[in-house]
């Protein structure tokens, strides 16, 4: 399947939701679209004007760059797009892939493009990398699960982490003081 080029944008307005649940809200803002994307209120005329500007400038930005890959004029690529959705061979047709297949057609192809010999061996990565446990353990008590789009952690993600932890420590100290709790190490295989 091929996506063809469209753009769609939206909000929930959940209000009514939070009134039949007993939740209130309020907001203060300064600007007159400053609150247009909030979900207890509809998008003012004013503010749905601008996110109709906004996904049209996207929407033509979309249609310039497939003209440009893909060699095509502005009224072709016009032709095809609106959102629409095309099979592998009904968007071969329309000019919008160059090849049909599944991985092994890519990476034959990415060879080619990058001049490597069809029998060289690689190396395929998936992104974004699957993390192990110790990874996902180490990000949740350094905070870098919470990190912030631009990558910057706050410094005391570790501190406050420790902090929680405290009461938990101390309590395993406890145990493990205590008369009639014996450690032992680790048992090798037995042979």
């Amino acid at each position: 399947m091929t996506g063809s080029i469209g753009v769609l944008a939206g909000k929930l307005v959940v209000s009514d939701l939070l009134k039949k649940i007993g939740v209130s809200t309020d907001s203060a803002q300064i600007g007159a679209n400053a609150a247009m994307f909030s979900p207890t209120a509809d998008f003012s005329e004013r503010g749905h004007a601008r996110l109709e500007a906004f996904l049209d400038e996207t929407y033509r930005g979309f249609k310039d760059h497939v003209a440009t890959g893909r060699h095509m004029t502005e009224e072709e690529v016009e032709a095809v797009a609106k959102g629409r959705v095309w099979s592998g061979e009904e968007a071969k047709a329309r000019g919008l892939v160059d090849e049909l297949g599944g991985y092994a057609v890519a990476l034959r192809l990415a060879k080619q493009a990058a001049n490597i010999s069809a029998e060289a061996p690689v190396t395929l990565t998936v992104f974004p990398r699957e993390k192990g446990l110790a990874e996902l353990l180490y990000d949740r008590l350094t905070g870098k699960d919470r990190e912030s789009e631009d990558g910057i952690v706050s410094s005391g993600s570790i501190e406050r982490s420790l902090k929680a932890m405290q009461p938990l420590l101390q309590r395993l100290e406890a145990i493990l003081d205590s008369p009639g709790v014996l450690m032992m190490p680790p048992l090798g295989p037995i042979d």
